[in-house]
């Protein structure tokens, strides 16, 4: 199928981006309007804190296994 509209969008935090949001959509032209971008956009801030906690996460677990080969 063709796209009809596309969306690309920085997912930032703190001035920072750490991703970029891209949407498709195939059957209606002009899919993302402003009311549409101003959601997109209020949710693009609860993926940017889901990323950070993530990475965060991902940290933690690797400075564990680090302590945990240490103390071994």
């Amino acid at each position: 199928q063709r796209t009809r509209s596309a969306l690309a969008m920085p997912v930032i935090k703190n001035q920072q981006c750490l991703a970029v949001l891209y949407l498709e959509n195939n059957s209606t032209p002009g899919a993302f309007n402003r009311q549409r971008l101003e959601i997109l956009h209020l949710l693009s801030s609860q993926i940017a804190i889901s990323l950070e906690n993530a990475l965060l996460y991902d940290e933690m677990e690797a400075r564990i296994q680090d302590r945990t080969v240490q103390l071994q």
